[in-house]
């Protein structure tokens, strides 16, 4: 996903603001041939405003789970993460200059909500409380991530943690129902 407050300065536009993404699972999110892409969950530039970012799941973004673009002078504006699951890949959440975690979500989210996020990364420290920071996928407790079924097991630490009570990351129920007759080309 990638959110931008004001994409072309040479055009008239309109400031990126009350967007809500919400209960979308998301796979093999990777930086090969086959996308050709930098491997990011969300990528956030500038100051977008009333951004809402919940109940996602997000399988192992290889560069990272959120990252900002800055500049540093437009942070975002009463920006919500929060209640979602996804790979930390090999930043986590980070600004440009800035160190993962904390520091990048004071600076770039001054007014924003970081909170009941699952992040799957192998170094544990460096983000604010109230989120998880399991070192593996494994350790989440998806029913069967091999074949693709993302719910949380009867087993996994992270059930009904999430900030109002449900589980953390997408409606996989929901999800999957939503898309069951789409015919794929």
């Amino acid at each position: 996903f990638n959110l931008s407050a004001a994409p072309d300065p040479n055009i008239t536009n309109f400031h990126l603001q009350r967007i809500t993404i919400t209960d979308n699972v998301v796979q093999n999110i990777d930086a090969s041939a086959t996308f050709n892409g930098d491997g990011r969950g969300f990528l956030i530039n500038q100051d977008v405003t009333d951004l809402i970012i919940a109940h996602n799941t997000l399988i192992s973004p290889p560069n990272s789970a959120v990252m900002f673009g800055g500049p540093l002078t437009q942070p975002a504006v009463r920006l919500s993460v929060r209640d979602n699951i996804t790979g930390g890949g090999a930043y986590g959440v980070k600004g440009p200059g800035l160190t993962s975690g904390t520091v990048t979500l004071t600076v770039l989210m001054p007014s924003g909500i970081f909170l009941g996020n699952v992040i799957i990364q192998a170094s544990g420290s460096g983000y604010p409380s109230g989120n998880s920071l399991p070192s593996t996928t494994a350790a989440v407790g998806f029913f069967n991530a091999n074949a693709f079924d993302f719910h949380l097991g009867s087993s996994s630490p992270y059930l009904r943690m999430a900030t109002d009570g449900r589980d953390p990351g997408a409606d996989v129920t929901g999800v999957n129902s939503a898309i069951q007759n789409v015919i794929v080309p």
